[in-house]
């Protein structure tokens, strides 16, 4: 099942970010009930310290995460620099079925490409960008990545979800909400009750080793199943 078919179809829908291109941990994550995975390159992954590398360098491991299950991979693609098309290209071509970037690092040529679009709003998002996004035919969901960097790993709090229900409230594409705050399982309820799609777990919420992933995800899974 496609990320969109997910997200669609599903009453609440865990996406893992993967603190490294790593197939134990990717492992971890799909055992412990991750509906999605998301990899990287052309980044350092803040919460985790992590740098990936060109897409020739961190394939190896992406085609080997993307061979084991149906379950949708995506692509972090970087933001300076950003995937080249034909890097887009090869990791369509090995099994990437979405990319997520931030709309200000989003390149047009990143559209054609077949795989699946997700747009992440940043803390400067208004609600104008919101509606417009959820408008444009050549973005399929987005991703509320709207805390400040300032505010990274505290706890979640309700001015976030008034943000996250503006942006749920401005149309009809599925919303999905990363782990910027420190969730607990518990509050996925919240998530939902503003009408947020999905989650995407990170390295503030998973820890960075397959033990401490899988006993993350297990546990939002649980919470997730029982929405």
């Amino acid at each position: 099942m496609k990320l969109m078919e997910r997200l669609t179809l599903e009453p609440f829908t865990l996406i893992v970010s993967l603190p490294k291109n790593d197939v134990e941990l990717a492992k971890a994550a799909l055992d412990a009930g991750a509906d999605a995975l998301k990899v990287h390159i052309h980044v350092k992954h803040r919460a985790s310290g992590t740098q990936f590398g060109s897409l020739a360098q961190e394939l190896r491991a992406i085609e080997a995460i993307c061979s084991l299950s149906d379950r949708p991979v995506g692509l972090v693609p970087g933001d300076r620099p950003f995937a080249e098309p034909d890097e887009l290209k090869q990791a369509r071509d090995v099994g990437i079925d979405f990319v997520d970037a931030y709309i200000h690092h989003l390149p047009a040529y990143a559209l054609g490409t077949s795989l699946t679009v997700m747009a992440a709003l940043d803390y400067t998002f208004t609600q104008a960008d919101a509606a417009i996004l959820h408008e444009l035919d050549f973005v399929d969901c987005i991703e509320a990545s709207i805390v400040h960097p300032e505010g990274y790993g505290a706890p979640l709090n309700v001015a976030d979800l008034v943000c996250y229900r503006q942006i749920t409230a401005a149309g009809d594409k599925p919303v999905v909400v990363p782990s910027q705050r420190v969730l607990v399982p518990d509050e996925l309820r919240y998530l939902a009750a503003v009408g947020v799609r999905g989650a995407v777990l990170g390295a503030i919420v998973t820890g960075a080793t397959p033990g401490s992933l899988a006993q993350a995800v297990a546990a939002f899974r649980k919470s997730a199943d029982a929405l």
